[in-house]
Order: C-alpha cells, then structure tokens, then sequence
C-alpha cells in the first residue's frame, strides 16, 4: 500500500517545482564551495583538496537542510492547498501509512540531491586539484555522514510541515534551524551540541569521533519520525 502511495505522490510531484529547487540548492552550493576554493587556493593545493572538504562542511549541512525544509514543505502544503486530507483519510490506509509515504519521498529526493552533491564536488575537486587527487573515502564519507546526521532535523521539519496548515511557520523554523547550524557546532557546550541542529557540522570524517554524531542522527532521527507518526496518526483534521 505505501507503494501505491508513493508512486501517487510522484504523479503529484510532476505539477510541483522540487526539481527546481533541488538543482538551485545544489548549484547554490557548488558556487560558494568551488569560489571559497579559489580564494583559498593555496591552501587547497597544499592540502591536496582535504581543505575542500572543510569548505564543503560549512555549506553541506546548511544546504540539505534548507532543501529538506523546502520539499517536506512543498508536499505538505501541496496536500494543504488542494484539501486533500479528507480525501486521503478515507481511503482504507493508516495514517500511519500516510506520514511514512512522505517519509520515503522527502528521504529519497534528499539521498538523489547527496548524490548530485557527489557529482558537483568531484568536477570542483578536479578543477582545482585533479581528478587523480580525488580522495574517495573522505569525500563519501562527507556528504554521506552529513545526509545521514541530518535526519533528526528533516523528521522535524516534516512533521511540523504536514501539521501545521500554514507553511510559513515550518519554513520559517526550518530557516532558522539551518541558519543555527552553523554556529551550535562551534559551541563548547555539550548540552548545545546535543541539539540535532549540531549534528550534521559535527559528522565531519575531518573531526575524530564523527561516526558517533552519525549514529545519534540515525537513533533520534528513527525515534522523531516514530513520535511524529503518532502524533500524525491521532490528528483529525488539517
């Protein structure tokens, strides 16, 4: 049955603009990593592409995140604005279903964007160091650790996208989080780095003890999506 969901889904996507706003994100992101790159060209080279790396780090996880905010609020509101709650609701599906349908899509059009995400950092890796230079295991393990930590934030803003009516409120929370990630990281407190907002920055293979960072996103990312679930499930009326 989630099949059939998901496959409904994707015949609505077609009328809404997610492939736009993946690509703007993901070229987004090229552009400020292949320019951070150029300025900081020597470091690059004596690196030999490592500092890429730490560039695309800045800007990853605030990427995917912004990105996530956009499709769960897209779907959601796409539900929303057509008043098709009532419509879906009757049919002989669980909510359950229902909220775990978008799960899979929102996850799976996040997973395609990581991997146009490997593509782009390939073609910067081999303009400013060469394609021979490329470290595979560290730049995988980059955008994959982050994509990975980012689950809590994107079971978060999933949930608050197809249970609350007005997508402002979500996106303007998601903005926001994304917006903090880039500085909770940096925090010296523990309670602060526990945030899932802090995740996806502190993943990072250049850091020791990131697989750890990776697993916490994986756990509570699994328990937000399951809470979300049942609390979607006991929702009358959008």
């Amino acid at each position: 049955m989630i099949l059939r969901l998901l496959l409904a889904d994707w015949q609505k996507l077609k009328k809404i603009p997610v492939l736009g706003t993946i690509l703007i994100g993901i070229i987004g992101l090229c552009v400020v990593v292949s320019v951070q790159s150029y300025f900081w060209s020597d470091k690059v080279s004596e690196s030999k592409g490592i500092f890429i790396i730490a560039i695309l780090n800045l800007f990853l996880h605030f990427t995917l995140m912004v990105i996530a905010t956009l499709l769960s609020s897209i779907i959601a509101g796409n539900e929303h604005d057509s008043n098709n709650w009532k419509k879906i609701f009757s049919l002989p599906i669980s909510k359950i279903q229902i909220f775990f349908s978008k799960v899979i899509l929102v996850i799976s059009l996040l997973a395609i964007t990581s991997l146009l995400i490997v593509l782009g950092s390939i073609v910067i890796w081999s303009t400013f160091v060469g394609f021979d230079q490329i470290i595979w295991t560290l730049l995988l393990k980059q955008i994959a650790f982050s994509f990975l930590a980012s689950l809590p934030t994107i079971a978060i803003q999933l949930w608050l996208s197809l249970c609350i009516k007005n997508q402002a409120v979500p996106i303007l929370i998601g903005i926001i989080g994304a917006v903090s990630s880039l500085f909770l990281a940096r925090s010296s407190s523990i309670m602060i780095n526990f945030l899932p907002w802090s995740y996806p920055p502190l993943s990072t293979p250049l850091l020791p003890n990131s697989i750890d960072w990776v697993w916490k996103g994986l756990l509570v990312g699994l328990l937000i999506f399951i809470l979300g679930a049942v609390k979607f499930s006991k929702q009358e009326t959008h």
